[in-house]
């Protein structure tokens, strides 16, 4: 049962992140790169401060653990959030996409260079066929180097590299403190950070003058892809390990691909069926031992 909460727990982190996708596409398209990203971490980090601290009554962290939540906020929230967003911005989803899938090999690399995993070769076959599914399902072949594209491209690295980083370092403060602390503390802390960069332009959004899509679209990200996204994943940290977490990220673009042949009324091609065939077996290869070797009450 436990090991079951735990996937359970990640599925609906890939389910959420997936259609993430679709809707802050929505919101860019009336609001700056800058604006969102400061908006959407401010609204979260006031959403969760209500609900962890007002309603809940956890204790405030102490002032050794709010240095190790900040440097956590530091990677998972401020760094992560302005690099993915400037990087859409000036790049394709495509091309994010494809580089979205380094996250997992990148925690990999953090954890097996610091001894926190070992190396075993379900894991790393089930993350070669989770590459390879992503891949299928982006279209790598049909891709090519642009260098107008390169600021954009590097950006998203970045993004990945942070996010890798976030997750290879949250797994030991999520099993010393309550997950939804370090999370709502995570998001405070980038929430200062992240006025530095987009404060000033949150002043020029027409916010009066927006769509109910683009406010249905925001409040789809904080409260989905912002509060129950990072919730669940440091909740998932305390219980498993970090790779395992990672490894779940492939599960996204499959998502995404399937919700935008919704949209457009796509037709199913056998091309989306392959390479979801990849990205589970990649994910379920992968995951065999992870939650039994790590999973803790």
């Amino acid at each position: 049962m436990k090991n079951l909460k735990v996937h359970m727990a990640l599925i609906l982190v890939s389910l959420l992140f997936g259609v993430n996708f679709v809707m802050n596409k929505i919101v860019l398209h009336a609001v700056s790169p800058g604006a969102w990203a400061f908006g959407r971490i401010f609204l979260t980090a006031l959403f969760m401060f209500f609900i962890v601290f007002v309603i809940l009554k956890n204790p405030f962290p102490t002032g050794r653990q709010w240095m190790a939540i900040g440097f956590l906020g530091f990677f998972g929230v401020v760094v992560n959030q302005i690099a993915f967003f400037e990087g859409l911005a000036r790049t394709t989803a495509t091309h994010a996409a494809i580089i979205n899938t380094s996250i997992p090999v990148f925690v990999l690399f953090f954890s097996l260079i610091s001894g926190q995993e070992k190396p075993e070769w379900h894991r790393i076959l089930g993350m070669a066929m989770g590459v390879i599914g992503v891949l299928i399902v982006i279209e790598v072949e049909k891709q090519h180097f642009d260098s107008a594209l390169f600021l954009g491209d590097f950006l998203n690295l970045v993004n990945s590299v942070s996010f890798a980083f976030y997750l290879y370092r949250a797994r030991t403060l999520n099993r010393q403190m309550n997950p939804l602390v370090v999370t709502t503390g995570m998001f405070m802390i980038g929430a200062v950070g992240a006025a530095a960069y987009g404060g000033k332009s949150i002043g020029e959004v027409p916010w009066t003058h927006l769509p109910w899509v683009v406010y249905g679209s925001m409040a789809f990200v904080v409260l989905g892809a912002s509060v129950g996204t990072y919730s669940l994943n440091n909740w998932a940290l305390s219980k498993t390990d970090s790779t395992m977490v990672a490894l779940y990220s492939y599960i996204q673009p499959v998502i995404a691909g399937y919700l935008s042949r919704f949209i457009y009324y796509e037709e199913l091609t056998l091309r989306m069926v392959i390479a979801s065939l990849f990205v589970f077996a990649g994910v379920a290869l992968g995951s065999m031992k992870g939650t039994k070797n790590y999973v803790r009450s």
